[in-house]
């Protein structure tokens, strides 16, 4: 007989990840596993489903814009299965204008952030809806696991897949929680808008991981937005 799941959200959440951009989707890998969350990260829309489809997430994170097949095509192809229709979808986009929130809306999505997201506020969102949704037999069949047997890191891998889930290891690494903070111990790098050449006015740092560690300065140029810079890749992106 099929072991029924709880009415309350797992220990540690199954999140998949979905952005084009590789900083980002370790951002929020590496900070959501320190915040308690299990990740599946996938890089384009076309992906994307098949990836859902098999690991049955409990919450699914996604950019409208993404290589392949955009966010509402995903969102769609989502709501259009049976196994997949109900595990609550967050937007974290770059968009935010009324017609995106409102589309969002239509489509059945739980919400709509807008980048620039912080790990720590995308964590306590995902958090939020957990806690609101009853878990009642959802996902109980992902994988034919229940809650009592592990999660590998290995069992929802695809060959030659390029995302990977960063599984619960907590004898082996040590995860460090994101350290949130304006007045880091090296100062950010000055540095000048790719746009406009205006120097970018400093804004604040993310610090995370396990070894090595990794560091997100974020900035802001007054006239073409935010951006975000890598300190182990040195490379300098905006964030929507």
């Amino acid at each position: 007989m099929e072991r029924r799941r709880p009415r309350t959200a797992p220990a540690r959440p199954l999140v998949l990840v979905v952005d084009g951009h590789e900083d980002t989707r370790e951002l929020y890998a590496v900070a959501l596993a320190s915040f308690g969350f299990e990740i599946v990260t996938v890089d384009d829309g076309a992906d994307a489903f098949g990836r859902a489809w098999q690991t049955h997430p409990d919450i699914i994170v996604t950019e409208i814009t993404l290589p392949q097949r955009d966010g509402w095509g995903f969102v769609e192809d989502l709501k259009r299965d049976p196994r997949t229709r109900d595990i609550p979808i967050v937007l974290v986009t770059g968009h935010g204008e009324l017609s995106v929130r409102e589309r969002a809306a239509r489509e059945g999505c739980a919400a709509l952030l807008v980048k620039p997201c912080l790990p720590e506020q995308l964590a306590h969102a995902l958090r939020e809806l957990l806690d609101r949704k009853p878990f009642s037999d959802h996902a109980s069949s992902r994988r034919g696991q229940t809650e009592s047997e592990p999660r590998s890191s290995a069992d929802s891998r695809t060959p030659g897949a390029p995302d990977a889930r960063i599984a619960d290891a907590p004898l082996k690494r040590t995860r460090r929680s994101p350290t949130f903070t304006s007045t880091p111990d090296t100062p950010p790098p000055q540095l000048l808008c790719p746009t406009c050449d205006r120097l970018l006015v400093y804004r604040q740092t993310v610090i995370s991981g396990v070894k090595p560690i990794e560091r997100w300065d974020y900035f802001e140029c007054q006239s073409c937005g935010e951006f975000v810079y890598r300190d182990r890749t040195r490379k300098l992106r905006p964030t929507a």
